[in-house]
């Protein structure tokens, strides 16, 4: 299966949060490993883990018997049982991840957000709702865009509204975390 199918995406996604975290380097990896191999008595390799993050390039295609351990991790009997939980979900419903609310923020706050595959900006608030992008990496926005957001909730596609660039008059819609969601925190 192609790794960049929507639902090996929400899979991915699923075994973030039940591991706590978002899998960024060769430590979590290691450890993933380890759990994932403690919770079903199945072991996937540290090297299998990277391919299917993107870690490590040249990949694009999972083994059914991968997903199938992974679907195991998070709950589901199988790959096709997490597939149906899949097409079950309503399109709409309350949400429980996390969220930051932009009326709780501070000028001068920062928050650093991150998307697949390996996108991240660092923000500061500026006011009425107005942000600073201070740092950004393998994504369209640059230092010193501004723009306007009603919130981040961790999960979820992060629409940035009236993007800015120094010296241009331009006005642009600009959305992270089409595939997946945003994963949101303020520093």
């Amino acid at each position: 299966m192609n790794t960049n199918d929507m639902a090996v995406e929400r899979l991915r996604y699923d075994v973030e949060q039940r591991y706590g975290h978002q899998i960024t380097g060769p430590h979590d990896f290691n450890e993933l490993s380890d759990e994932i191999a403690a919770v079903t008595d199945e072991r996937l390799s540290v090297s299998t883990l990277k391919r299917l993050w993107d870690y490590v390039k040249g990949y694009n295609t999972v083994r059914l018997a991968t997903l199938g351990v992974l679907a195991r991790y998070v709950g589901c009997r199988d790959w096709a049982e997490f597939c149906d939980t899949l097409t079950a979900e309503d399109t709409s419903g309350w949400h429980y991840a996390p969220v930051i609310p932009i009326s709780t923020l501070k000028q001068g706050d920062r928050i650093e957000v991150t998307w697949h595959p390996g996108r991240r900006i660092v923000v500061q608030y500026m006011e009425q709702g107005r942000f600073r992008v201070l740092e950004c990496e393998r994504c369209k926005l640059a230092v010193d865009d501004t723009f306007s957001c009603i919130g981040m909730v961790c999960g979820e596609q992060l629409v940035l509204t009236q993007v800015q660039r120094i010296g241009s008059d331009c006005v642009k819609t600009y959305v992270c975390g089409k595939k997946g969601g945003i994963q949101a925190r303020k520093l």
